[in-house]
Formats: C-alpha cells, sequence, structure tokens
C-alpha cells in the first residue's frame, strides 16, 4: 500500500511541475519574454527550492 501511494504521489508530483512549467511558458511569452529568459528563469528556480527543501 506504501508504494502505491508513493508512486501515484510521484506522479501527482510530476503532472504539478508540468502544469507549472507549462503556464509559467504561456504567462511570459504573453509578455514577450524570449524563451532562452524563460527557461534560465525556470531552472534557477528549481535549483533554488531544491536546496531550500534538501
Amino acid at each position: 500500500m506504501v508504494y502505491v501511494l508513493l508512486i501515484v504521489s510521484f506522479a501527482i508530483l510530476i503532472k504539478g511541475v508540468d502544469v507549472f512549467i507549462e503556464g509559467s511558458s504561456v504567462v511570459a511569452k504573453a509578455f514577450k519574454i524570449p524563451e532562452l529568459i524563460i527557461g534560465i528563469v525556470i531552472v534557477r528556480l528549481w535549483n533554488v527550492v531544491a536546496r531550500i527543501c534538501g
């Protein structure tokens, strides 16, 4: 049972990250921000989150 919850939790986490990245990319494109800057900011944000959590 624990393994099933772990797998489901990972799946939800991965889908949530995907939705976040797609949404932030759409917002940034609406403001005419270059894709390179969008990518750099998203990678940097997740790097900071990983350091805070770990």
